[in-house]
């Protein structure tokens, strides 16, 4: 069977009023520290949103938490999980799909149109230990600087 290629990752110009939405799985790990460094990065000029595909739990990892308040100085204790069905695609202009399962998810039964999507290949730390949300926090931060151009917003 033929599968349709993935596109590669591609470097975005920000505008300001654009807004990008991180999603997941479940909305509870890598997601909300994408969605806290890039709130960081942007500013106030760019609306930043996570969700999940399936998000399960009441609130972000505890490791993610940890990372992002230690290693960043981004608070995310707050994040409330939402599932990406209840996010109006309308008015996102790029969605970030954190592995390519949850890009097919999108794609295919989100209906989100490719033009929108971008995939990251970032491995879920779930479960796997501190040492994991650290290496996926940092791959996360390469994601952002290399995948989104804020030159514009100075």
């Amino acid at each position: 069977m033929f599968k349709r290629k993935m596109k590669k990752n591609r470097t975005v110009r920000l505008l300001r009023g654009t807004r990008v939405l991180f999603v997941c799985y479940g909305n509870h790990a890598r997601s909300p520290m994408a969605e806290g460094l890039a709130k960081k990065i942007f500013g106030r000029d760019v609306r930043v949103e996570s969700a999940g595909v399936n998000p399960m739990f009441e609130g972000a990892a505890d490791f993610s938490i940890q990372v992002m308040k230690e290693e960043y100085g981004i608070d995310i204790s707050g994040h409330i999980p939402k599932h990406v069905r209840d996010v109006d695609m309308d008015r996102i202009d790029y969605v970030v799909a954190m592995d390519p399962a949850v890009y097919e998810i999108l794609s295919k039964i989100h209906l989100v149109p490719r033009e929108k999507l971008i995939l990251w290949r970032i491995e879920d730390p779930f479960s796997f230990g501190l040492k994991s949300y650290l290496r996926a926090a940092e791959k996360l931060l390469n994601k952002i600087q290399e995948s989104f151009d804020i030159s514009s917003l100075s």
